[in-house]
């Protein structure tokens, strides 16, 4: 399994929660409970305290169980909260392997290619750092008299305003989903009905998450296929969504 467990919630303070259930979830992932580890770790998440190190624990709990679907789902989490973090792509490109759909991912970076260094927050923070010191140049410009200075006002602004705008399509852009039935039939329609099936997913395919009809959702793949599922089948990959408990039934 790659990457060795964080202790960093013991070792480094960064976490706000209670210690007690930290040193409990550490204890029982060290000595083999990974089912106790994995509910103590889904417990501080759903306290308030949904940071990626708190997913990416939850994730090799999750994986220890043979719970791969909820684990690539928890290691997502971790990952938009934790872009950089190099374990979490390590063990997302190894549950993959065991996830029936082998779904190209589209590799190609946008216009926005600090998206998948910075997280959605990061970028926000970075984007007023520089909005602000934007306007501190200008105060400073006043005081002495002196002409709005053209060319590090733009090489503090254009920077600023390219981070607003990415900021923005983060929050916009949705974050996509794991299905989590062992099978699920992707239908032409959504509601009543629900046309007919276009083909057919399996636990752990990574899918984009586009608009809902009642209890339906719309999904898309990289090769360009959509189609409608139950929104009970997909996990969401928004941290602050509740975490879905394991999933025993196809959906059809």
């Amino acid at each position: 399994m790659t990457g060795l467990l964080l202790l960093w919630a013991l070792v480094g303070g960064v976490l706000a929660g209670p210690p007690e259930m930290l040193e409990e979830a550490n204890s029982a992932y060290v000595e083999g409970d990974f089912e106790e580890a994995a509910r103590l770790w889904e417990a501080l998440i759903e306290a308030g305290h949904p940071t990626g190190d708190l997913y990416y624990n939850l994730g090799n709990a999750l994986y220890r169980q043979g719970e791969v679907p909820r684990a690539v789902l928890a290691w997502r989490r971790a990952r938009v909260l934790s872009p950089r973090d190099g374990d979490i792509d390590a063990n997302l490109d190894r549950a993959r392997r065991l996830v029936e759909d082998r779904l190209e991912t589209n590799g190609e970076p946008g216009l926005f290619f600090w998206q998948a260094m910075l997280s959605t927050s990061e970028q926000g923070w970075l984007a007023a750092a520089l909005v602000g010191l934007l306007g501190l140049l200008g105060v400073a410009s006043r005081l002495r008299r002196e002409r709005y200075p053209a060319l590090p006002a733009a090489l503090i602004g254009v920077p600023a305003l390219l981070l607003v705008a990415s900021t923005v399509d983060a929050l916009q852009d949705p974050l996509g989903g794991v299905l989590l039935a062992p099978a699920v039939e992707v239908r032409s329609a959504g509601g009543t009905g629900a046309g007919v099936v276009l083909f057919t997913l399996h636990a752990g395919a990574e899918v984009r998450c586009g608009e809902t009809l009642g209890s339906w959702l719309l999904v898309s793949l990289p090769d360009g296929r959509k189609g409608w599922v139950p929104t009970r089948a997909v996990g969401l990959v928004d941290p602050s969504a509740p975490m879905p408990g394991p999933s025993t039934g196809g959906t059809g």
